[in-house]
């Protein structure tokens, strides 16, 4: 089951900042090309500013969450996360600014640890759209958290 993400304006605003900081340095090399000789940092400039763009754009719109039978599997641009629900220590409500894989200052924490060892615990920050209704769904798959 496909969980609906949430945006967030101050998130999409930021991230269409650091795309407008990235644009600048392509625009600004080829502005000045004709009056400068264009040098190895320009051409460096422009390469990485443009990686830079198809990278946050890929990655803002390419996150998913999914719910199976066994796992809660998060996927954002080009990595894949597959969480089984025996490794899900805790869930809950949480305000995080930036994360990799949030479009929403409002998340849900999901403390996971692979081998159920209290040292050895990941966070993971998911945007959702209907956070009490995901962590209702969650929980219902989890039968080891408390209700």
């Amino acid at each position: 089951m496909k969980i609906k993400k949430k945006y967030d304006v101050v998130i999409a605003l930021i991230y269409l900042l650091v795309l407008t900081i990235c644009g600048f340095m392509i625009v600004y090399p080829l502005a000045t090309m004709n009056k400068i000789k264009i040098g190895a940092f320009d051409i460096i400039s422009i390469i990485i500013s443009t990686l830079l763009i198809l990278y946050f754009t890929f990655n803002y719109f390419s996150i998913n969450y999914c719910l199976d039978d066994k796992n809660l599997i998060i996927k954002s641009g080009l990595s894949k996360e597959t969480l089984k629900y025996k490794g899900i220590m805790n869930i809950k409500k949480e305000r995080k600014f930036i994360s990799t894989t949030i479009t929403s200052i409002n998340t849900v924490c999901i403390y996971y640890s692979p081998y159920g060892k209290k040292n050895d615990v990941k966070r993971y920050y998911l945007s959702v759209k209907d956070s009490e209704e995901f962590i209702n769904q969650l929980k219902e798959k989890c039968k080891h958290l408390k209700r």
